[in-house]
C-alpha cells in the first residue's frame, strides 16, 4: 500500500492528478481540512475573461457549431468517462459547440 501526502487540489483536479501520475483506482482518499474543498474546487473551475477573449470564444464556437456531423468530430462527453459504468457517451463537436453558445 502507498501513502501519498499532497495538497487536496492535487488529488481533486484531474489535470494535476494526470500530470503527476496520481491514480485513484481502488484507493481510499482522506481529506484533511475538507471544509476548504468547496472553495478550492470553485476556484479551479472559475476564470476571469475579458471582452476580447469572450469574442474569440464566440467566433471559435460558431465555427465549430457549423461543422458537419461525422465520426471524425465525435468527442467523449460521458458523465464518468466510462470509469464507473464501463461506457462513455459521445457527441458531435458541432452539437457541443451549439450548446455552449446557448450558455455563453
Amino acid at each position: 500500500a502507498d501513502i501519498v501526502f499532497a495538497p487536496y487540489n492535487y488529488v481533486l483536479d484531474p489535470g494535476i492528478r494526470e500530470a503527476l501520475g496520481i491514480e485513484l483506482d481502488n484507493s481510499v482518499v482522506i481529506l484533511d481540512e475538507a471544509h476548504n474543498v468547496e472553495s478550492t474546487l470553485r476556484e479551479a473551475g472559475s476564470g476571469k475573461f475579458g471582452e476580447f477573449e469572450l469574442c474569440e470564444l464566440l467566433v471559435m464556437l460558431s465555427n465549430y457549431a457549423m461543422m458537419e456531423r461525422s465520426t471524425a468530430n465525435l468527442i467523449d462527453v460521458g458523465g464518468d468517462g466510462g470509469l464507473l459504468s464501463g461506457e462513455s457517451e459521445s457527441q458531435h463537436l458541432c452539437d457541443v459547440a451549439h450548446a455552449l453558445l446557448l450558455f455563453v
